[in-house]
């Protein structure tokens, strides 16, 4: 969870909440909220699927950050669609499996949709995906460093491992 914690654009936490709801991202308070309390397989998928709508929903953010106007937004079904399809294409990755809820809650969001549209959906969800994977494996590895290291230094370009000697 941790690296995934450090790939979130924003900050992350488990929180007591509906059972009807896994999570949540908050535009208003820039931060991510998951159910506290779900399987591990659950939580991974869900904070997945929030990072996802961080990284293509978040329009004024991003806007901000380009120097450009907002996009137009899509609509809570393509968003949903996307966020999901990213959610489970990065589980899989990982060998998580998360098929038996990830299809159902698709095709209900996906519903109605025409080919063009999920066309166009697919093209954001596979660069988005891999972008994403990219990230958690970077950051996977700094942890795992962190984790069994004495002392880290840690520079923008590259992590060295240093051990203190003990006398």
């Amino acid at each position: 969870l941790e690296a995934l914690r450090r790939s979130s654009p924003v900050p992350v936490s488990l929180e007591p909440m509906s059972t009807e709801m896994d999570g949540y991202f908050s535009r208003n308070q820039q931060r991510i909220a998951v159910r506290e309390g779900m399987s591990e397989v659950q939580t991974v998928s869900a904070v997945i699927h929030e990072i996802a709508h961080i990284k293509l929903h978040n329009y004024e953010k991003a806007a901000e950050r380009e120097g450009k106007e907002p996009e137009k937004e899509k609509d809570r079904h393509t968003e949903e669609v996307e966020a999901e399809s990213i959610s489970y294409a990065v589980c899989q990755y990982y060998g998580i499996e998360t098929g038996g809820n990830s299809f159902g809650y698709i095709a209900s969001w996906s519903q109605g949709k025409e080919l063009p549209e999920l066309r166009a959906s697919l093209e954001v969800i596979n660069k988005t995906a891999g972008n994403l994977i990219q990230d958690i494996d970077r950051n996977f590895r700094v942890v795992y460093i962190l984790e069994r290291s004495d002392y880290v230094l840690l520079h923008p370009q590259y992590v060295v491992r240093f051990h203190l000697l003990h006398l």
